[in-house]
C-alpha cells in the first residue's frame, strides 16, 4: 500500500512541478498598482498603507529580502487587510493603512506584498531604517 502511494506521488509530482513552469499568458499575472507606500512607526514596525476602494480584503505578506523564497512562503509574517470602509480610520482619502510588525533588523531591505487575488497583487522591497 504504502510502495503504491509512494510511486503515485513521485509521479504526480514531478507533472505538478512542470505545470508550475509554465509560462502564464501575457497580461494574466500584472502589478495591481496600488501605489505602496512606507512610514517607520517605531523600533520593529512601520505603517503601509496603498490606493484602494472601499469594502476589498487583501492579504499582506513581509519578510527579509535576503531571506529568500516566496515573501508569502515559510517564515514569513502574513495579515489580512478588511473592514475597509469610509468611516475606518485606518481608510483615509482612498488609502489604507496597516502597521507591519516584526521588522526586527534595521538597516535592511524587507520585501512586501499586497494580494487581492491570484493574479492580482504588487510586491515591493523598502528599506528599514535605524
Amino acid at each position: 500500500m504504502r510502495t503504491t502511494i509512494r510511486s503515485s506521488l513521485c509521479r504526480v509530482f514531478p507533472v505538478l512541478f512542470a505545470l508550475g513552469g509554465v509560462p502564464v499568458a501575457p497580461g494574466v499575472a500584472q502589478a495591481a498598482d496600488y501605489d505602496l507606500a512606507f512610514v517607520k512607526t517605531g523600533p520593529t514596525r512601520a505603517d503601509l498603507s496603498w490606493k484602494t476602494d472601499p469594502y476589498k480584503q487583501y492579504l499582506v505578506c513581509w519578510k527579509l529580502d535576503a531571506a529568500g523564497g516566496d515573501v508569502c512562503g515559510q517564515g514569513s509574517n502574513q495579515t489580512t487587510a478588511s473592514q475597509i470602509t469610509p468611516n475606518n480610520s485606518n481608510y483615509v482619502n482612498g488609502r489604507v493603512t496597516i502597521t507591519l510588525w516584526g521588522l526586527d533588523q534595521c538597516n535592511r531591505e524587507y520585501k512586501v506584498r499586497v494580494r487581492r487575488t491570484l493574479v492580482a497583487f504588487d510586491t515591493q522591497v523598502f528599506w528599514f531604517p535605524c
